[in-house]
C-alpha cells in the first residue's frame, strides 16, 4: 500500500507537469497533437482545422491529462486516471516520431526522449491494470459465473432428490393403498361367509321346526 501511495504521484508528475504547460500555453503544445489532431478532424468534419480549433482542442487534451494525472496521483479512481494519461501520452508520442528533418544527434536526442516517454507510458498502462490486489472485474465476473454454475448444480441435484423422494413416497402410497384393498377384500368376504353360514343355519332351524309341527 505505501508503495503505491509513493509510485503513483511519482509516476503521474511527469504528465501533471507536461500537460499543465499545455493548458497554459497551448501553442508550445499543439505541434505534439498536430498530426493526430489534423487526421482525426479531417476524418470526423472532412476539412482541415483552424489554428483556433487546433490551440482548443490541445487545451482540452491538455486538461484532460491533468486531470487524468490528478486522479492517479491522488488514488482518486487510479485505473481510470491511468488510462486517460495514457491516451493522451500515446497520442502525443504517435504524433512527434517525425525526424526526417533532423541531424542524426538530433535524432539519436529525439530517439532517446521518445524511449523515455514510452517507458513512462508503459508505467501508466503497469498503473492502469493494477487492481491493488483486489480481483479484477473480470476476474469477479468470471467467479461470479462459476457461483452461479454451482447453485444451479446444487438446485438441479435438489430437485433430483425431490422428484425421487415424490416418486418413493408415491409408489409407498400405492403399495399401501392395495394392502389396504385386499385387507378390506378379505374382511368383506369373511362377513360374507360368516352371514351365509348363519342364514343357512337358520333355515334349516326353521325347516325342522316347521317339519315337527306339522308331524
Amino acid at each position: 500500500m505505501f508503495v503505491r501511495l509513493l509510485a503513483r504521484p511519482l509516476l503521474a508528475a511527469k504528465f501533471i507537469a507536461e500537460n499543465v504547460r499545455g493548458v497554459q500555453d497551448p501553442q508550445s503544445a499543439v505541434g505534439s497533437l498536430e498530426r493526430v489532431v489534423s487526421i482525426a478532424y479531417v476524418r470526423v468534419t472532412g476539412q482541415q482545422p483552424s489554428e483556433t480549433v487546433m490551440l482548443n482542442i490541445t487545451r482540452a487534451t491538455s486538461a484532460a491529462g491533468v486531470v487524468g494525472g490528478g486522479m492517479l496521483a491522488l488514488g482518486i479512481l487510479p485505473r481510470a486516471g491511468a488510462v486517460i494519461v495514457a491516451g493522451v501520452a500515446i497520442s502525443r508520442l504517435v504524433a512527434s516520431t517525425d525526424l526526417a528533418d533532423k541531424t542524426m544527434a538530433e535524432r539519436g536526442d529525439a530517439l532517446l526522449e521518445r524511449l523515455g516517454d514510452a517507458s513512462a507510458i508503459g508505467g501508466v498502462l503497469l498503473a492502469a491494470v493494477d487492481t491493488a490486489g483486489k480481483p479484477s472485474l473480470a476476474n469477479r465476473a468470471r467467479q461470479a459465473g462459476k457461483e452461479a454454475k454451482l447453485h444451479a448444480a446444487i438446485a438441479k441435484r435438489d430437485a433430483a432428490l425431490q422428484t425421487a423422494q415424490a416418486k418413493r413416497q408415491a409408489r409407498e402410497l400405492g403399495r399401501r393403498a392395495q394392502r389396504d384393498a385386499r385387507s378390506l377384500a378379505r374382511s368383506l368376504r369373511s362377513n360374507a361367509s360368516h352371514a351365509a353360514g348363519s342364514a343357512y343355519s337358520s333355515a334349516r332351524t326353521a325347516v325342522h321346526n316347521l317339519t315337527g309341527a306339522i308331524a
